[in-house]
């Protein structure tokens, strides 16, 4: 932190800190309903709904944006889950993609939904593989090497 704030020759505001930690835990939280909604049978999921999801929101993550994302996608999977509710469905096949999604044309998931009715509704990138972070220890509770000092005054 210290090296940060001496090359933006800004200081931390421990107040933005703590905000921007609770946002990013409510916005991954809302994350892993998304994906639990997902798993319903049939999915709620079009295979393109999720493609680049987790990507995106990690731009987002700490901004009151993310969570106001994060709600709409999370409300519109719930709805269409309850509208799914008594009616007799054929059961989709739910597809994890491995790797990141195909970034060009092509018609593999349009064959994929209508001819084995089958959706591609996650990836291996669309996943919190974390806890939430301590909005009081932000620094001690990132994941990785916790054995280094990670704040140090300049």
């Amino acid at each position: 932190m210290a090296f940060v704030s001496r090359m933006t020759g800004r200081k931390l505001d421990p107040d933005v800190l703590r905000r921007t930690v609770e946002n990013s835990n409510r916005t991954c939280g809302i994350m892993k309903e998304i994906f639990a909604l997902a798993r319903h049978v049939p999915s709620p999921v079009t295979s393109r709904e999720l493609s680049n999801f987790a990507f995106v929101m990690s731009l987002f993550l700490g901004g009151e944006p993310a969570i106001t994302i994060a709600e709409a996608f999370r409300n519109e999977f719930r709805k269409r889950n309850e509208n799914c509710n008594g009616v007799k469905s054929r059961k989709k096949i739910r597809l994890m993609w491995i790797q990141n999604r195909i970034q060009f044309k092509h018609g593999l998931e349009k064959m994929l939904e209508e001819e084995y009715d089958a959706s591609i509704i996650i990836d291996e990138f669309n996943d919190v593989t974390w806890d939430d972070i301590d909005p009081d220890h932000p620094f001690e509770d990132l994941p990785g090497d916790r054995s280094r000092t990670l704040v140090t005054e300049p």
